[in-house]
């Protein structure tokens, strides 16, 4: 599930095969692999869809959301850290997460409007290109539509004057998956998009060790051992890649990748160094309700110093504890309560490179210049974002409250195997703004 592979230097250009499905678009725009990236693709932007898959003929349905919260955004790559909710009766909880990497004029959602002015030139054999004005997320927009048709018919749309994909369908035999634009928020964080702290840098490693309940009511709890292994892979002054293994009572989970960044607090392995200077109350504060998933998330100082975010959605809660004076992650908690039993994924830093050693290594250089992004706006309002909360952090175990479900959402300890589908921080105000970089 998290299968992209990222170089080891620290500014490497994405290939095409980590673009994904909208890579075709260089056939027909080779200027894409050296345009700039559109006016809003900056740090601390989420962009939020409608997900929805079919098998026709009563094969089954579904849905859901994926959001995607820009990490980071220069000259070279666009970093993106993809995360989505299920439901399954009981609420939204977080499903699975992974890292997208795309070139500055081209991504998995976005693609440069420099090259959308004349683009029904490029139709002909077996694609479509036209040109409408629809609705997005209750605005009035002018969208380009690319319609192909072979084994199965394959559209995307995206607004004419952004580069923002607004919908996509892909369809083939008996198969329908569809992806509509419901909302664009510039994340308003409450410190800083601030420096990485200086041991974030290729080669330092983080090892985690821990549990696993699930409890099932007619069945009792059953205790796994869990286990959690990561090396930066790939780093600039403001992200990270990093690769994650993971076991199960001994048995190998496999391997994955996932992103970090100063922009991103949804599943990262630390907190810039913006955060570990700032005024954090020990009463936790509510700084988002995100108005899509309806995700709530607190922020906290706990009495031993550390830095505690949650997220708490209807059926799930995720919280993070970050190290005070180094930044990184010292614990990871997921909780989740679904039809059939809850889970509770608890595990804390017991290893890894001396970080201690790495904060006084030469500090990385620059990331490359990047321009000033465009406020998209908040479709909608997201209400008061101040309200005052109580995040908790759960002492493990089986007490069967919740937990990160291992079988029936998808691939095995998805959450664990990257530290990344516990969504946790973005704050937002009732007019979004963009946190500034130093």
């Amino acid at each position: 599930m998290l299968a992209l592979v990222f170089c080891g230097r620290a500014h490497a250009r994405p290939s095409d095969d980590q673009i994904g499905e909208t890579a075709s678009f260089l056939v027909l725009f080779p200027a894409l692999r050296t345009a700039p990236a559109p006016d809003f693709l900056g740090p601390g932007v989420r962009v939020s869809y409608q997900s929805g898959a079919a098998v026709i003929g009563g094969g089954g349905s579904g849905g859901g959301i994926i959001q995607y919260d820009v990490v980071e955004s220069d000259g070279e790559q666009v970093l993106a850290y993809q995360h989505a909710y299920g439901d399954d009766g009981l609420g939204t909880y977080p499903l699975y997460a992974k890292p997208i990497a795309g070139l500055p004029g081209l991504g998995v959602f976005w693609l440069s409007p420099t090259v959308l002015g004349d683009a029904e030139s490029v139709a002909g054999g077996d694609l479509s290109v036209t040109r409408y004005q629809k609705t997005v997320a209750g605005t009035n927009a002018t969208v380009v539509r690319f319609e192909t048709h072979g084994q199965g018919t394959s559209v995307f749309e995206f607004d004419a004057a952004t580069g923002l994909l607004v919908f996509e369908s892909q369809t083939g035999g008996q198969s329908l998956a569809q992806l509509t634009l419901v909302g664009v928020r510039a994340l308003s964080l409450p410190w800083a998009l601030g420096r990485a702290p200086n041991w974030v840098r290729v080669g330092a490693e983080n090892n985690y060790s821990g549990s696993k309940a699930t409890t099932i009511p007619s069945a009792g709890t059953v205790q796994q051992a869990v286990t959690l292994a990561t090396r930066m892979t790939a780093a600039g002054a403001h992200w990270s890649v990093h690769s994650a293994t993971t076991t199960l009572d001994g048995a190998s989970q496999g391997t994955g990748t996932a992103v970090s960044g100063s922009a991103q607090l949804l599943g990262s392995l630390w907190l810039p160094r913006a955060a570990l200077t700032a005024q954090i109350a020990t009463t936790a504060i509510q700084i988002d309700d995100d108005p899509i998933t309806g995700a709530k998330i607190f922020l906290a100082r706990g009495d031993d110093g550390t830095i505690i975010l949650q997220e708490v959605t209807a059926a799930a809660r995720t919280t993070q504890v970050f190290d005070a004076r180094l930044g990184v992650l010292v614990r990871g908690i997921q909780e989740l309560q679904t039809p059939a039993a809850s889970f509770v994924v608890d595990v804390r830093r017991s290893g890894g490179s001396d970080l201690d050693a790495l904060a006084h290594a030469p500090e990385l250089p620059d990331d490359p210049a990047e321009g000033t992004p465009t406020d998209p706006g908040d479709p909608t309002d997201p209400g008061d974002p101040t309200t005052p909360g109580t995040p908790t952090t759960p002492t493990g175990g089986g007490n069967g409250n919740a937990g990160c479900d291992a079988g029936g959402h998808g691939a095995s300890l998805s959450w664990l195997a990257a530290l990344a589908a516990c969504a946790l921080l973005s704050r937002t105000s009732r007019t979004p703004g963009r946190a500034r970089r130093q």
